[in-house]
């Protein structure tokens, strides 16, 4: 089973407390955007602890729940992140090229312009991870005939 490197757990949190939520909230809106992690309270908790301990994140205690927000470290590392996103692509090409799957590069760059236009904009956001799922429970059945 292929495993998505933690450091990309961690900043995907970070990015989502751009604005303060609890971690109910991180969990659900983790789940609606993305397609390589469906969040579970075992990972996502150890996480934000991480953070916090390593002075990324804050936690406050908003009636039972523990809300976080980002430090000034925090949003210093998403900057950091963000430069790098044009080398990350890159990377990701490349890696698709070595693995002989030359199609595939075309298709991950369509797909990282398609995602960077819809990211945004959280009713697109809505719509592309209902059609993610309509098209992989499709996928699933033809894989199954």
């Amino acid at each position: 089973m292929f495993s998505i490197p933690r450091g990309f757990m961690e900043m995907h949190i970070l990015k989502v407390l751009q604005t303060p939520h609890h971690g109910y909230e991180i969990m659900k809106h983790i789940e609606q955007e993305c397609v390589y992690w469906k969040p579970s309270p075992g990972s996502v908790y150890p996480l934000l602890r991480k953070l916090k301990k390593g002075g990324l994140i804050t936690e406050k205690k908003s009636g039972k729940r523990n809300v976080y927000t980002l430090t000034k470290s925090g949003i210093e590392q998403i900057k950091k992140f963000d430069s790098c996103r044009k080398e990350i692509k890159e990377k990701m090409i490349a890696l698709f090229r070595m693995m002989g799957e030359d199609n595939a590069t075309d298709e991950f760059k369509n797909g990282f312009d398609i995602f960077n236009k819809i990211h945004k904009d959280p009713v697109k956001r809505k719509r592309a991870a209902k059609l993610r799922e309509d098209f992989h429970r499709q996928l699933k059945a033809l894989a199954e005939e």
